[in-house]
């Protein structure tokens, strides 16, 4: 075999080949390189190398390089081992194969660094590299470019350094992705290009993001993650999922130190969200599908989750738009509301018309909610659930700018058993109704006299001893319980209408009063038996 006499003599033993040698720059075409002797070129005083369409065998790199590299289409048939080299000008791998394993650990890449569209088919080590160009946003193209790069072995950037921007766009990680503690330096600037782009990324395998502190954005928009992602005290604040797709993930943090914020948008977990050990500072759920469970072990929020996009208080996830499958679950304090917590959120926004829409999202996450729950059998949860649903309708025809006769009738009907029964979900609540509607009668009827006397001694002595709290039942359970020596037919109203010795006022009340009652022991009954509902 006769190689080239040309370039021999710098070091490079290839046959077949068109090259061009002019002005300390070298290019190649179309040949077979068994050996690229680096230190050789740099005696020989050339700044640039460019090569083309060749079959490389081996390089031999040097410990400090200032040439310019270039290999575009260039198959590489063996290791590529570059073992804490450094690289003081630019180097690219544009549409390169790697077909044996590849070692930059501890390299440093002090300029812009390429390997668009190429191809590792073994192992790619980057372990310990710094790639310390230097960022501008001026140029469109990233400092660290990997866009469309397929991974076909384990790649490893753990303890590696991105001091500029660093674009892996619509890269393909077939076996196992890691980096850990992994520096992505690049400074959020002010315009769209985004400093630390996995978009389109594919992660066959699994990946793991651990104590990654992101100084810039990073985009997984229409990424994808097949198998299990750990995200380990790493720092999502500036993190961007959006048309993302999950598997098994988990979120986790070693500590509380700092809230976190999580964001995802139209997005699908096909498997378990886990949040482990999490400090949740606000965690947003848009447009997002659910296939598995979500849990949060040892996680706090700052408060719990609320399914609003709700603007002005950033302490409180979000639920919006989501849907959920049957194999969805969730522990239910997480989506357990009550009243008074969606009155509070929805006050917060200005515009009426927003308040109702957002009413609207309300209940219909409700109302999914309620649907999960009794595919789950859990109807106990499923009919708390359905409480809640109905305080974002009773909310809902509050806001509702024009309503017809029935939906004010169904306002105050919502309204009138949120009182009663918090919807047939309050059995206690229920009961107090039933005393204090019994003892209001009593007193008004004026049958007992000898309750007056008993009623305010009691209050007084109540009030002294405990204070205002329960003062209410207190005195009509006595009124009740005096009622029940002395007269207990009073207590069945409807006899009493057909008493001669009533005068008009107290037929008056007595009706008032049958038609309360009855609505009382109705919701009792049915109050009653929804509480003794035991899932199979």
């Amino acid at each position: 075999m006769e190689y080239n006499e040309q370039l021999k003599d710098y070091g490079i033993l290839a046959t077949n080949t068109e090259n061009k040698i002019e002005d300390n720059k070298i290019i190649i075409e179309f040949a077979q390189i068994d050996r690229i002797d680096l230190k050789r070129l740099q005696e020989k005083k050339i700044k640039e190398i460019r090569i083309y369409g060749s079959e490389i065998q081996y390089i031999d790199f040097t410990e400090d390089t200032t040439i310019d590299i270039d290999f575009g289409c260039c198959n590489f048939k063996n290791q590529v081992i570059a073992r804490e080299c450094n690289f003081n000008n630019t180097i690219a791998f544009t549409q390169c194969i790697f077909e044996t394993k590849v070692d930059f650990s501890g390299a440093t890449f002090n300029c812009q660094t390429t390997f668009l569209n190429s191809i590792f088919k073994a192992e790619a080590r980057f372990i310990k590299t710094q790639f310390l160009a230097e960022q501008s946003d001026n140029n469109k193209i990233a400092e660290n470019d990997f866009r469309e790069t397929i991974f076909e072995g384990n790649a490893s950037f753990d303890n590696a350094e991105f001091k500029g921007r660093v674009d892996f766009r619509i890269s393909r990680f077939k076996a196992e992705a890691r980096f850990i503690e992994t520096k992505f330096s690049a400074e959020q600037g002010n315009g769209e290009i985004i400093e630390n782009n996995f978009r389109q990324s594919i992660f066959e395998g699994n990946a793991y993001f651990n104590n990654i502190a992101f100084q810039g954005r990073v985009s997984f928009k229409f990424s994808s993650f097949m198998k299990e992602t750990l995200f380990i005290d790493t720092n999502t604040q500036n993190c961007i999922f959006d048309y993302t797709e999950f598997n098994k993930t988990k979120f986790i943090k070693k500590d509380y130190k700092n809230a976190e914020t999580y964001t995802f948008k139209n997005s699908t977990f096909k498997d378990t969200l886990s949040f482990e050990n999490t400090n949740i500072n606000k965690l947003e759920f848009d447009n997002v599908v659910f296939n598995g469970i979500v849990t949060f072990n040892e996680a706090n929020f700052s408060n719990k989750p609320s399914f609003t996009n709700n603007k002005t208080n950033s302490n409180k996830p979000s639920f919006t738009n989501c849907t959920f499958s049957n194999q969805f679950n969730i522990e239910h304090e997480h989506i357990q509301y009550r009243y008074e917590d969606i009155e509070k959120i929805i006050e917060e926004k200005i515009e009426r018309i927003e308040k109702y829409k957002s009413l609207l999202n309300y209940r219909d996450l409700f109302r999914k909610l309620k649907s999960n729950r009794i595919a789950h059998h859990n109807l106990i949860d499923a009919s708390e659930l359905h409480s809640q649903e109905l305080y974002a309708r009773e909310l809902e025809l509050k806001y509702k700018d024009k309503k017809t006769i029935k939906e004010h009738i169904e306002k105050w009907q919502l309204w009138f058993y949120y009182k009663l029964c918090d919807h047939h979900t309050d059995l206690v609540l229920n009961l107090k109704w039933l005393v204090y509607t019994i003892a209001l009668y009593v007193l008004l009827l004026g049958k007992i006299p000898c309750v007056y006397p008993v009623a305010i001694p009691v209050f007084c002595v109540y009030v002294y001893m405990r204070g205002f709290k329960n003062v209410w039942l207190t005195v009509s359970l006595a009124i009740v319980f005096i009622t029940i020596l002395d007269t207990p037919k009073i207590i069945l109203g409807i006899s009493n209408l057909f008493e001669k010795d009533l005068n008009p006022w107290q037929n008056f009340i007595t009706t008032l009063y049958v038609i309360a009652i009855g609505l009382v022991l109705f919701s009792l009954q049915k109050t009653a038996r929804k509480n003794s509902i035991v899932p199979n």
